[in-house]
């Protein structure tokens, strides 16, 4: 798994914030692991259906982690509220650093979503634990203009 480094994340979070209305992913974007602040999330075009099925589309994966509040870098989305403000259908990843205390909330409120479920896939990386939520069915490129 190819993370990018935080001068190409901020480079593909400004550009894409400010052309991804067209349609266009750029070259920072591609190939690789997003780490995205839920609280910047919101804010890429599409979020979140479109916005995932570009990235996938580009060979990038997308995991969310907590809000960032300026200064350093985020933490692992680690709250059950944050991650209950989640799109229905959300079908990216999200960094943990307490996969215990969130597998546990996901499986109780989500039902399927554990340890052993087919349907998740957790991999750690360093103290940060990343959870692959359910993946949605992939989108025809010519159906992508007409969803939301």
């Amino acid at each position: 798994m190819h993370t990018l480094s935080r001068a190409s994340l901020t480079q593909c979070i400004a550009r894409y914030a400010a052309l991804g209305w067209s349609g266009y992913v750029p070259d920072a974007c591609r190939q690789g692991t997003l780490l995205i602040p839920i609280n910047i999330a919101k804010w890429m075009w599409g979020w979140p259906n479109r916005f995932l099925d570009r990235m996938q589309a580009v060979d990038t994966q997308i995991h969310l982690l907590g809000p960032y509040s300026g200064g350093g870098f985020s933490e692992g989305l680690d709250d059950p509220q944050l991650i209950d403000q989640l799109p229905d259908g959300y079908s990216g990843g999200i960094s943990t650093d307490a996969p215990d205390l969130v597998m546990t909330w996901l499986h109780a409120a989500h039902g399927g979503v554990g340890r052993n479920a087919s349907n998740g896939r957790i991999r750690a990386g360093c103290d940060i634990w990343q959870i692959r939520l359910r993946p949605r069915p992939p989108v025809l490129s010519s159906a992508i203009s007409h969803r939301r």
